[in-house]
């Protein structure tokens, strides 16, 4: 096996990994958890589904870090054809990296709210 095809057995193994870690976080927390038009309900059921919502966060973490390394995977293939269109392509694919990571600290936003700690008490009825 040529070296550029074990390259793109990894680049297409670890984006497999993207791709099946992705939906996790997407689909299945949102339509287990939130409710539409019911924050009340959503902030409950987080609350009661503590561990559910841990595993999406912890999924969108994951995610994250494989598509850092499916960008460094895939920066070898097209090298030889052009070090510039390589270094453009690893720039665009990793511009929603920080968004993945900055989004989390909203999820744990969510979670301290739903549980109801520390500074949520300002916000209690007399």
């Amino acid at each position: 096996m040529s070296s550029l095809s074990k390259d793109a057995r990894i680049a297409g193994l670890l984006y497999l990994a993207v791709v099946l870690l992705g939906p996790i976080r997407l689909l299945h927390i949102p339509n287990a958890l939130f409710v539409t038009g019911n924050a009340a309900a959503t902030a409950h059921n987080i609350a009661s589904h503590e561990q559910l919502f841990r595993i999406g966060v912890f999924a969108d973490l994951l995610t994250a870090t494989v598509e850092i390394f499916v960008m460094l995977a895939l920066y070898r293939l097209p090298n030889g054809v052009g070090r510039t269109l390589a270094l453009i392509m690893v720039i665009l694919g990793m511009a929603d990296v920080p968004t993945y990571f900055i989004n989390t600290l909203n999820d744990f936003g969510a979670l301290a709210f739903a549980r109801g700690t520390g500074f949520v008490a300002a916000f209690a009825q007399s």
